[in-house]
Parts: structure tokens; sequence; C-alpha cells
């Protein structure tokens, strides 16, 4: 049986992800939080935080995560890859039970969602390296879909609130995971707190599950006016962004990310990929779209 996992270190809590993570670790009473940061970093945490600095050398990272039963990362695109990797050779070494990496996303174990959009591939070397140590080390991989604060307030690349626009992928049909950052702290409490449940385990969470007509729909609703609206195509949009990211564009990065959400079939439709919820394990409410609206102040 997987030991309790009492003393928790998180890497990235300085970041949106890793403070909604951070909130809901405090605030649940049931661990001893710590957060690892670099030594570089200007970041501030809460009071009370013990704050381990690191250069990310095996000796560094040996002191700072002895002792430590689990490790939660929100570790940051400029990390995702050789950081984590330190990470979990570091956390075997010293003993650490548990490994969470910055997943956070679409469904990596599907095989539609790296051909779609490749610049997932450091997560999933991640993933899979985790996966491949596990004999050492216990993971938790959460996918969670786009996050819903970033999908409603962004203004980006499927709907705008102050302008009342919307961009459809295709026919807006696909049904895509979303989940609030709330939810997610929720969520990694709920593993943590559940540790024979979760070993070892690709864990799958959404706060809602629509479409992009069901979302716009309820959102046209609550403003009491018709949106504008402009289709577009969703594998020229996509293939577009790969070719700028294969120059080197990685500000191009985020438009895969997300469009790749939305195929039909793709790696974020979670219920449609046979995939089961562990929303009710995790002490998390089941998929609603109005309620997550509320839940981001709409």
């Amino acid at each position: 049986m997987p030991a309790l996992l009492k003393n928790v270190i998180l890497v990235g809590g300085a970041g949106n992800i890793g403070k909604a993570i951070l909130t809901a670790l405090t605030s649940s009473g049931q661990f001893n939080v710590s957060v690892l940061s670099r030594k570089s970093s200007t970041a501030t945490f809460p009071e009370g935080i013990t704050v381990h600095k690191t250069d990310y050398t095996p000796a560094s990272l040996a002191v700072a995560l002895k002792g430590q039963d689990a490790i939660v990362s929100a570790i940051g695109a400029q990390g995702l890859e050789d950081l984590q990797i330190a990470l979990i050779d570091a956390a075997i070494l010293v003993g650490v039970k548990r490994f969470i990496p910055s997943e956070y996303g679409c469904d990596l174990a599907h095989p539609k969602t790296l051909s779609m959009a490749p610049v997932y591939g450091q997560k999933k070397h991640v993933t899979d390296y985790l996966k491949s140590k596990q004999d050492k080390i216990e993971w938790t991989v959460l996918s969670t879909g786009l996050f819903a604060d970033w999908l409603i307030h962004s203004g980006g690349l499927t709907i705008d609130l102050k302008e009342s626009t919307a961009t459809i992928w295709d026919e807006g049909t696909t049904p895509f995971a979303t989940t609030t950052l709330r939810d997610i702290g929720t969520a990694i409490v709920g593993i943590l707190t559940h540790p024979t449940e979760t070993t070892n385990k690709d864990i799958y969470i959404a706060s809602a599950i629509p479409t992009q007509n069901e979302l716009v729909a309820v959102l046209e609703k609550k403003q009491g006016k018709i949106w504008t609206k402009k289709h577009v195509k969703l594998q020229e949009e996509v293939g577009k962004a790969n070719a700028e990211l294969a120059k080197g564009n990685i500000a191009a990065a985020g438009l895969p990310l997300v469009l790749s959400t939305l195929f039909d079939g793709c790696g974020a439709d979670f219920l449609g990929n046979g995939r089961v919820l562990s929303n009710t394990l995790l002490g998390l409410p089941e998929p609603n779209l109005e309620a997550m609206l509320k839940s981001v102040g709409l």
C-alpha cells in the first residue's frame, strides 16, 4: 500500500497554476508544505512557507528534496523537460515517494494529441521518463484540458467577453474539457490524500466539457445579446502555427496548444475518448458549464 504523502514540496509555486495549487495545499491543513525556488528567483511566498533554494545541480536538489514525500511540479515552459528530469532523478536518489509532473493539459496518452501539437513533446518526454521509473518512484499525471480562467478571460483565441466575439473552429461541435485553476488545486489535494487510488495513474478531471457552440450560447444568454462569430478551418490554422514553431517562433506555441484540443477525437474530449473522470474521487463536482462560469466570475 502506498505510504501517506504528508511532506509536500511544490515547484513553480509563483506561477498562476502554482499559486492555485499552493493555496489549495495550505488551505487543506493536511500537509507540511514547502516550495522549491531557483537561487536567482525573487518570487515571494506566503508567511510560514519554507522556501528551498536550488541551482538544480544534483547536490543542491538532494538537500532540498530530502525528507519530502511528494513533489508537485507546476514548472513553466522554460524548464519543462530538463529541470523536471533533474527533479525526477534527484527525487529517486533521496527516496521521494510520489511525483506529479507539470502536465495539466490535454490527454498525452491519446495517440492523436502529439501529432496535432508537437509542442507537447517536452511534456510527453517527461511523463514517459517518469513512467519508466515507476519501480523507483510513484507517479500521477493529471489531465485537465484548457484552463477555464484563461479561456474565459484572456480575450484571445476563442472568445472575447469585452467585444462579444467568438472564433469558432470548424463547426464548433467538438466537446473539450476545461478546468478552473481552483479545481486543479483541489484535485492535487485529492490525489495526495488518496495515494492508493492514484498511484501510477493517468487521472482526468474537468469543471465542464462543452462544445464551443454551447459555451458561446451560454455567454450570449448571460450578456443578453447575439455575439459576432467567425468560423475558421482548424487544420489550416494548426498547420500554420506548427510551421512557425518549426522556425523557432515560440510565440506561436499557444495556438496549436489550444487548437489541438478542439479536434474531433483528439485529446481533450475526455469522455468521448473513453476516459473516466476522477472528479468525485478528488472532491470535485461533476462537470457543469454554468457552475464553471460562475466559478470564474460570470
